[in-house]
């Protein structure tokens, strides 16, 4: 699964200690209870996530994100099964500056690269190995 969605709340210097704390670690312990795995990551106000795992519970997941009052505009470019896994892990990566420019207009493939980019220069957190992928 591949999605895009839009903050509403600040991701701001300091912000791990509220709201995007909160955020991160219910993704974190949603992932871990489900053995989902994936990256997320963000820039400027823009979140961008890539998860596998089983279909009921990534759909639960997506269900619960379009609810989260937290997040706008999302966009799920990509939901489709998969033969292999390609991560063991959940992490998440943060990159400053301005939010990606065009990025309605950003494909499922663009996205992964994004988010692999982005968690590669600076990976916040990961979690304890959940499966062992390809």
């Amino acid at each position: 699964m591949v999605l895009t969605a839009r903050s509403e709340i600040d991701l701001g210097a300091g912000s791990l200690s509220g709201p995007l704390g909160f955020l991160l670690t219910a993704c974190m312990k949603t992932s871990i209870e489900n053995c989902l795995t994936g990256e997320m990551a963000w820039q400027g106000d823009q979140f961008f996530l890539v998860m596998e795992g089983e279909r009921r519970p990534l759909l639960r997941f997506l269900a619960s994100a379009r609810r989260d009052a937290r997040l706008s505009q999302m966009r799920r470019l990509e939901f489709s099964a998969i033969d292999q896994r390609e991560f063991e892990t959940w992490s998440v990566g943060q990159r400053t500056g301005k939010g990606v420019v065009g990025v309605e207009a950003l494909t499922a493939g663009e996205v992964r690269a994004l988010i692999r980019d982005i968690t590669n220069q600076n990976r916040i957190a990961t979690s304890p190995r959940l499966i062992l992928a390809a």
